[in-house]
């Protein structure tokens, strides 16, 4: 599998600056290194107004760069599709959406726009992203909704307990077991009880099972929702949602930018909960990694 670097839109606000921009496409061609585009990083820069903007909106300033280095654009929903076909087991091979690491920097350029403005090309192929865009709006509208259902579900199931005040309990007594009931959402009971039975087997055998893009956004959720820190708590929001979708691809990442809240929740559970090998860069520390300071 490539090396994979994930750029989180936030990185885009410093590409008016051409110092700052040809030293990013530098570190990401001497490292080897395969930018890795989420479909939801997407969603959140698609602008239906772009002919009014088409030489300076954020469209223009992704594709600018993402024509210069190689990539590739994932849907997480699909990936955790993939690993439950796989049995919660990790991909070694993620699936694309599109494949733009082996173009040349014209034709790059000119697929990533006809895609970010829903050129007829990719409407017909069924990408289609402004239906994307309504999706995920769908999603975000309904979040704080469908978590406090999840939630709900927890307790109602015994997954989860609550205190007289409304505070969790039990939580390193109960986390496992809610964390597996969220792994399976996307299945039906005869995979839940196989890849049950398989995962107990490879821990009895002493094997490590490796992170996948499936527990990550389970753990993420244990962490924003469920087993809160008071002393480093994360403010809540909608775009949650997104954030999640977008982490979720971590263990297939060999560099990920992140903000720092989203650090910060990380720095929770990344040593721990055996995430692999990715190196996170926030603002101040991409911009010491890349020589911009």
């Amino acid at each position: 599998m490539p090396k994979y670097i994930y750029i989180d839109n936030w990185v885009l606000n410093s590409l008016n600056d051409q110092i700052f921009e040809h030293l990013l496409v530098k570190f990401i061609i001497e490292n080897k290194l395969v930018v890795l585009l989420s479909s939801f990083s997407f969603i959140e820069l698609y602008n239906p107004s772009w002919e009014k903007y088409q030489n300076c909106d954020r469209v223009s300033k992704a594709v600018k760069i993402y024509s210069k280095v190689p990539c590739v654009i994932v849907d997480p929903q699909k990936v955790w599709y993939k690993e439950l076909q796989n049995k919660l087991n990790k991909l070694y091979q993620l699936p694309i959406e599109l494949d733009l690491s082996d173009m040349d920097q014209e034709l790059r350029s000119e697929v990533l726009l006809k895609f970010l403005r829903a050129d007829e090309i990719f409407l017909s192929q069924g990408k289609d992203i402004r239906k994307w865009v309504e999706n995920y709006k769908k999603i975000k509208e309904s979040w704080f909704e469908d978590t406090e259902n999840i939630i709900k579900n927890g307790i109602d199931c015994g997954y989860l307990y609550r205190d007289h005040s409304g505070k969790y309990i039990k939580l390193s007594e109960t986390k496992e077991t809610f964390l597996y009931s969220f792994d399976f959402r996307l299945s039906n009971e005869s995979q839940v009880n196989e890849i049950l039975t398989e995962h107990l087997k490879m821990k009895k055998n002493g094997q490590l099972l490796k992170m996948t893009a499936v527990r990550m956004s389970s753990l993420l959720f244990w962490y924003l929702y469920i087993d809160i820190d008071p002393s480093n708590k994360i403010k809540q929001q909608k775009s949650d949602i997104g954030d999640i979708y977008n982490m979720c691809i971590i263990p297939y990442s060999t560099v990920f930018t992140i903000d720092s809240s989203m650090l910060r929740l990380l720095s929770r559970f990344s040593i721990t909960e055996n995430i692999g090998r990715c190196e996170f860069l926030d603002q101040k520390e991409l911009f010491r990694r890349i020589s911009y300071i």
